[in-house]
């Protein structure tokens, strides 16, 4: 497995559920050069309920932080959040719901369901941290040849 598969993989999650790369709490970017995390926000709710950011901190590695603030520039690469099972289980049953031509069977069922599950390693946490085995198993899954 290569990088090029990870990012394959994560950019056909990211298209299925584009709120990974959403600016919330704890999605990462990039900014000169400096991979940074989120860790609050502050804003503000309009009068239909719709939240705005004013403020968002950022720490890196080694606990700087920097401030964004909404009237900033945006010149940084937006990474988003860490992509977790509970995604990879969602892409998969999506994928059942989208094809109309496979008998309804509950999700438990879903035969790659069972093979996530048999291959994901519950101790490494997200999938960039997953076993060159499983990243390739989920492509197989998911990229269904489109690799």
């Amino acid at each position: 497995m290569t990088n090029k598969t990870l990012t394959k993989l994560r950019q056909a999650i990211i298209k299925e559920i584009p709120e990974i790369v959403e600016l919330k709490m704890g999605c990462e970017i990039i900014k000169d050069k400096i991979t940074y995390k989120m860790i609050s926000i502050i804003g503000e709710e309009d009068e239909w309920g719709e939240f705005t950011a004013i403020n968002q901190k950022y720490t890196d590695v080694l606990g700087k932080t920097i401030s964004i603030n909404r009237n900033d520039d945006y010149d940084f690469e937006i990474i988003g959040r860490k992509i977790t099972l509970a995604d990879i289980l969602s892409i998969v049953e999506m994928m059942y719901e989208d094809d109309k031509n496979k008998n309804a069977i509950p999700t438990s069922e879903i035969p790659e369901i069972k093979q996530v599950l048999n291959c994901w390693r519950f101790s490494r946490g997200d999938l960039e941290n997953q076993s060159k085995l499983t990243i390739n198993s989920l492509s197989k899954i998911i990229l269904k040849g489109d690799e």
